[in-house]
């Protein structure tokens, strides 16, 4: 059956660029788009059935690049100081699960429906560690593979695991290493891997998630790295995303997430490094020019994913999204909270540069 939507804003392309279409329309049959521009138009071809759709925008489904896979519990924590959940020593060294199976099923569900209710038809997870010590339990990405599969989303799929966790106790943090917890779900990652292929389903895809830079040693990291070239899939990781990281690199290492990351020779166009804010030359950091990091990003490829409204709920913002563009940086955008709202990012985004540069053409 042939179908029409019209009469909403159609994002177009003509071959070179996009384009607005007031008041068009698209055409499809079966899984085949086959016009794309005004009702009136003597080409336009002969339906069975018209959508009309006034004020809506019609576009091709969008790519978020990183968002919640889960229940999100980020807005238990807007408007408060400090980012993060407290975890106890007792619940540290139990084996407890927060969640059982049904659980994770209708977290799952939750997510992929919200993700396609506000457009991403591709979508590249990320479930909260909040919940979690050195990485997920195997059957949370079995069962966002499940969801995305019946409800019909494209989803790029990944097991976290790092090899430092963390309790807190009399108001301490402390942070335990363990090398056999992250080499195992670096494991249990690439196995995911390989049981989506054996789906044989294109629309289902795994890659790996060593969860922050910050929380994987550089011999986890370089697995990592290694590993997904070998299986000729991407990488990513929260990389930069608050001062500390940064602060504690250059007091440590003499050297920026950035330089870490180039020294370790893990950068490349496999690799999405989402947040990356603070990097050498931001206000709260200095130690030398923005642009010594970018030209790193930009000169291997590296890419950053950006998502600009959660962290302007923290007062935070890349400085700025034009700068990185500028650079050489492929930078792309998710949603990282509720609601999943690419097209309020895109806002945000636009929004924030122009802040960060002072500049209403940024």
């Amino acid at each position: 059956m042939s179908v029409k939507i019209q009469g909403g804003f159609v994002v177009a392309f003509d071959g070179k660029n996009h384009e607005i279409l007031d008041g068009g329309c698209v055409v499809y049959e079966g899984n085949t788009i086959t016009f794309v521009g005004f009702p009136n138009d003597p080409s336009c071809p002969k339906v069975s059935r018209t959508i009309q759709a006034e004020g809506r925008l019609i576009s091709p489904g969008l790519i978020n690049l990183h968002c919640i896979g889960n229940i999100d519990l980020q807005p238990l924590r807007i408007d408060v100081g400090k980012v993060g959940f407290p975890k106890s020593r007792a619940w540290f060294e139990s084996k407890k699960l927060v969640w059982d199976e049904a659980d994770y099923r209708t977290s799952a569900r939750f997510a992929v429906a919200g993700l396609l209710r506000h457009g991403s038809t591709t979508f590249c997870n990320v479930t909260t560690m909040a919940s979690k010590r050195y990485a997920d339990p195997e059957i949370e990405p079995k069962l966002l593979a499940e969801a995305s599969r019946e409800l019909g989303a494209r989803a790029y799929l990944a097991h976290n695991f790092q090899d430092h966790s963390r309790f807190e106790e009399n108001g301490k943090t402390h942070v335990i290493p363990n090398p056999k917890e992250g080499l195992e779900g670096l494991e249990r990652a690439v196995a995911l891997i390989e049981e989506l292929r054996g789906l044989n389903d294109d629309t289902l895809k795994g890659f790996l998630f060593p969860y922050t830079s910050e929380t994987c040693s550089d011999e986890l990291f370089k697995a990592a790295s290694s590993t997904a070239r070998e299986l000729g899939v991407p990488v990513r990781s929260h990389f930069a995303q608050y001062p500390h990281e940064t602060i504690s690199n250059l007091k440590e290492l003499g050297m920026s997430p950035v330089e870490r990351l180039a020294n370790l020779e893990v950068l490349g166009p496999e690799l999405t490094l989402t947040h990356a804010i603070y990097l050498r030359g931001h206000p709260e950091i200095g130690e030398g020019q923005y642009e010594d990091d970018l030209k790193l990003l930009a000169d291997s490829g590296t890419n950053v994913g950006h998502t600009p409204v959660v962290f302007s709920r923290q007062g935070i913002f890349l400085r700025s999204f034009q700068r990185y563009v500028d650079a050489g940086v492929n930078v792309a955008l998710g949603t990282d909270t509720v609601p999943p709202d690419l097209v309020a990012e895109m806002r945000m985004v636009t929004t924030m540069s122009k802040v960060a540069d002072a500049d209403p053409t940024s």
